[in-house]
This record gives C-alpha cells, structure tokens and sequence, in this order.
C-alpha cells in the first residue's frame, strides 16, 4: 500500500497531478469535493464511511461486524487497520500499535501531507538522509521512541504508534489515542479474554481472503495459530522450512502438528540452511531502488518470504499468509516483569530473581540494583549514552530490567557514527513517556513494534502478491494481553503459560512442555561461509564509510579472520542490509 492524504484546501491542480504521480489516482474526497485519499491500496481491504460533514477511512484488516459504523479514532479494532478521518477544518490519522501500518508526516509547497511512506514523502519534497538515524539503524536493541521509529530523513516525522495525528489550519498536534489497560487480572482470568480478541484477530485476517495459508516452523507460535485456524473451521494450506543443522528440533514438532491436522494440504520448502539471505544484498548489483523506507529486519528470512510469495500470488488472486511473530514478546517471561514482580511483591519474586542472578552470573548488589531502579525511560536512556562516553563503552548489564535494554553498538562503527548514537540517547527528553505504567508491560510493547517493523518490511516488497499477517500482533491481542498484572509467571514447567491457558482445548499440552527452541544461527554461518569474498568485495566500496559512520577496513580484516562470535556474525549481518539499504536511497 502507498497512500498520501491531503488536508481539505486549494492546492492547486499542478500540485495534485505531482501527487498523483508519486502515489497513484484518488481514492477518496473530502466532503468539499476536493481529493484527500491518493494512492494505491493494494490488497488491504477498505472501507468509507460518509455523513453530511465527515468521511472516515478504514484501511486494513476488519470485520463489518466491528466497523458496522463509522469507529472513533481511539477505537482498538481486531485487525490493526489505519483510521483516517476528514473533518470540518482538519484530518486525523492513526495507524495500529506495532507501528506496521505508520504515519508519517511533511511539509511540501506550504501543505502538511500524511503517507504511510516517509520515502515518498522524502523523494517528493527533496528531504536529505539523515545520519544519525542511519547511524541508530547499524545497532542492535534501539529504544522505539523516539528514536528506532523516527524516520530516515530529517524533515519527515513519524507519529508514535499510540497518538493520533491531527492535521487542521496549517498546524499539526498529537494526542494519545490508546493507552495501556489497568493491570489488575490474574493469567487465568486474562487467558478467555485473550482468546476472544486471538479468534478475533485470526477472522479480521481472513476475510476477504480467497485462500489462507500458515506456517508451521515448529515453533510453538506458528503452529498454534495453524490449530486455532483449525479449530475455527478456516481451511488452510501450510508451509514450512527447516534447518538442515540435526540439533534443531522445530521439524520433529512440525510432522507432529501436521499428522494431527490431518488433511491440511503442506508444501516443505527448501531449508534455510540453503535459502538464508542474510548476505545476498552482496550478490545483486547496488544502487537498485529501494523497495522499503528503512533497512529490511530478519533479512535472513526474505528467500524464503519470496519463494512463499511467489507460490501463492501465482495461485490465487488475494491470498493471505499467517506467520506467529509476536509470540515470543507477548507470552514469554521478560527480563522487566522480573522488576515488576519484585516490585510489586508478587509470589514467586525470589525463585524468578534467584534464576536471573544464575542466568546473568550477577552479584547480589547487582540484582538489588536492577530490581530497585525506579527512574524514567528518559533518565535511563540518558545513563545508557553516558555509557558509552566511557573509554570501554561498556553497558550496565542489569539495565536489562530496566525500561530499555542496554542499546548495543557493533564495534566497527566509527568514532563519528557513536557520537551521533549517544547525542540521539541524550537528546530523548526527559519526561519521555512509556508505552505502559511497568517495565514488563513496556517491553512488550517494544517487542512487538521490532515485529511491527518486519511485518511493514515483508509487506511493502511482497504486498502485490499475497498479505503477510501475524495475528499475534493486533492491537486487540496486545491490549488484553496487558490487563494480566505485570510479573505474573504462571506454572512451572509450562513454556508460554498465558498462550497455553488461552488455547488449552485447541493445542496438545504437551507442545508447551518442549524446553528447547529452534536454534538457526548455524544456518546464517553457513551462509557467510558461502558468501564470505563476495561479502568482503561489497565493503570494497561502501556509503556508510563515504558518510564516516563505519571502518570498513576493519570490516574486511574481521571478515580476513573468520567469525566467532555470534554477536559478530548479527552485527555484520545488520551492517551489511544497512549498506544496502543507504546506497539504494543516495
């Protein structure tokens, strides 16, 4: 989808035609007659609601039976569509809460413009690349707001996933359209509720759909959904790609779920061993025109995505394929719920603070320290830059608790790009809000926005052929899922325990006793193996070095070395989409 809304006044006909040409023929008008809607909405299914002085647009997943009327801007709709409303001197414009359907802003001639794409937005107006934003994107773990969510271009904004944005007499204001629920249900009590909002999420999805697909990794996400899609008598087709490494258990699991779903029609792929991609920006020509407004996440993943796309868009005219990102962030225990469990004195506090102590080899006035923090998201944020002012750059590891988890920095950026790092920490205002009142509940939420941006990712290169859904990641899902008291930890021995209570009549139990999980970091070794020269020729010449952000002669040395750490191989890995990305858009 590539969509730009105009507000309600005379822009004049040359401007329109310019508007038109980036981003497609007009969809909608304001009651005046004048165009609002222009675009391309692909296949995410609209739907416009017109009374004597307003127009709402809903665009995105829904069922009629949520949005039989025209939904308030604050309303939290199953399916996480965009909400767009042209009003008596204004517009307004929200997307949904893990920030894959965004909003962005600019201003051009003199007009304020809305786009879910700030590259169009950025190419329109002439706007220059941003450094340090390029600079945040080479690291690992970037708090969302403001700062991993802020747009790539200085001059276009981004709104955050829960405010709404008001357009109206030249001006432009944000108010909050969602917050976080009180916390005050047990996990049981929060479990039927989750599972209303799941079915819910999973049925918004599937309408309008002439055919639905699911993976089945394995992994107790996908192959959940693949049972609720099941038990929902939703007709699906599967797929799956395995690791060839013999330690990774997700195929055993899979053959498991799909001999008790009998007569669901799978195609296995192949494995990611062969298909990992994380590397292949290395094998293409660069300078290509970028498909996506950011650097792509789980690049790894998109051989796979494409060989899947390329299935089903041949096949069939609208289908849509579920995948279960989001799971892990939703329904497992967080390093923050552990502050918040200490916190609030909940049962449990000490076994789960004794296991953390033994995971993360911390002293005890280190654990004292962690679960006592009491300063804001902002304060944090600016310790984290002070951090890495100090000669070792190192973070506190107890921060893990905290609001954000300790930003990482690969250690083969520049002096340059750490100064624009640290400055974007400190210049994070003080009173920054959170998503939610506790550190657990606030990571979820920044778990799910990382989601939201592969999600977005996937959609904008694959969205002419199929839509690629995560039901796990709606805002009705994650709405429930915060009403159960922040630090609950459920039973011992149940992995995922919330997930397990809410389909305990759809999931075999005892795929939530599995104590492993599915490990394909050897998949992304053997990729660099392959690739490794090709991967060393790309930073021969690079953007990143001409913007003084990287020392690629010290990326060539590490990659002369040989990789042996993982956090080595992630960074690189990220660094080298980065490159890609950059020279697409200079």
């Amino acid at each position: 989808m590539t969509v730009v809304l105009l507000p309600d006044e005379d822009i004049g006909g040359a401007s329109v035609d310019a508007l038109a040409k980036t981003f497609g023929p007009p969809l909608a008008h304001h009651r005046t007659g004048r165009p609002w809607i222009l675009g391309d909405t692909g296949h995410e299914p609209c739907r416009f609601f017109e009374s004597a002085q307003t127009v709402t647009a809903v665009i995105g997943p829904h069922r009629t039976e949520h949005c039989a009327a025209p939904p308030a801007i604050e309303t939290v709709i199953p399916g996480a569509p965009w909400v767009f409303v042209s009003e008596p001197g204004g517009m307004r414009a929200r997307g949904d809460l893990s920030a894959a359907r965004r909003v962005h802003w600019t201003r051009w001639r003199g007009t304020v413009l809305v786009s879910d794409r700030a590259d169009r937005l950025a190419g329109l107006a002439g706007r220059p690349l941003d450094p340090g934003r390029v600079a945040l994107a080479l690291c690992a773990s970037v708090p969302s707001w403001p700062l991993g969510l802020s747009s790539f271009w200085s001059g276009v904004h981004t709104t955050r996933p829960d405010e709404c944005l008001t357009v109206s007499g030249g001006g432009v204001t944000l108010a909050r359209w969602w917050r976080a629920p009180e916390q005050n249900l047990s996990l049981e009590d929060t479990a039927g509720r989750l599972r209303t909002a799941l079915e819910d999420s999973v049925r918004a999805r599937a309408d309008g759909a002439d055919h639905l697909s699911c993976d089945i990794s394995g992994g107790l996400d996908s192959m959940s959904l693949a049972y609720l899609l099941h038990s929902l008598a939703l007709p699906f087709s599967a797929f799956s790609s395995f690791s060839a490494d013999s330690g990774n258990a997700d195929m055993a699991w899979a053959r498991r779920a799909l001999a008790d779903l009998a007569g669901v029609d799978h195609s296995a792929l192949v494995s990611f061993s062969e298909t990992s991609s994380a590397f292949a920006a290395c094998t293409r020509a660069a300078g290509r025109q970028s498909d996506c407004d950011e650097p792509l996440a789980w690049r790894s993943n998109y051989a796979y995505v494409d060989e899947l796309a390329r299935r089903l868009g041949q096949s069939y005219a609208s289908p849509v394929h579920f995948n279960g990102l989001g799971g892990d962030e939703l329904f497992t225990f967080l390093p923050g719920s552990l502050h918040a469990a200490w916190r609030a004195g909940l049962k449990g506090r000490r076994r789960l603070a004794a296991r953390a102590r033994s995971m993360q080899r911390w002293g005890r006035r280190q654990t004292r320290e962690a679960l006592s923090e009491s300063s804001g998201l902002g304060a944090q944020l600016h310790r984290q830059a002070e951090a890495l002012a100090s000669p070792a750059g190192a973070q506190d590891p107890t921060a893990v608790c905290g609001w954000a988890p300790p930003i990482r920095v690969p250690r083969l950026v520049s002096e340059k790009a750490r100064r624009l790092i640290r400055s974007g920490l400190q210049d994070v205002p003080e009173d920054v809000e959170p998503y939610a009142a506790t550190h657990g509940h606030h990571q979820v939420v920044e778990g799910l926005l990382f989601q939201g941006a592969v999600r977005r990712s996937v959609n904008q290169l694959f969205g002419r052929a199929m839509r690629w859904e995560s039901p796990f990641v709606d805002d009705s899902v994650l709405t429930e899922r915060l009403r159960m008291v922040d630090g609950t930890a459920g039973p011992e021995g149940v992995g995922k325990p919330l997930l397990s209570a809410a389909l305990h009549d759809v999931v075999p139990h005892d795929f939530f006793s599995r104590r492993d999980k599915g490990e394909y970091s050897n998949d992304l070794y053997s990729e660099f193996g392959r690739r490794r020269e090709r991967v060393r020729e790309f930073f021969s010449e690079s953007a990143l070095a001409d913007l003084g952000l990287i020392d690629a002669d010290g990326i060539r040395a590490l990659i002369d070395r040989g990789i042996q750490q993982n956090t080595d191989l992630f960074d690189l890995e990220r660094i080298t989409e980065v490159e890609r990305w950059t020279r697409s858009v200079m």
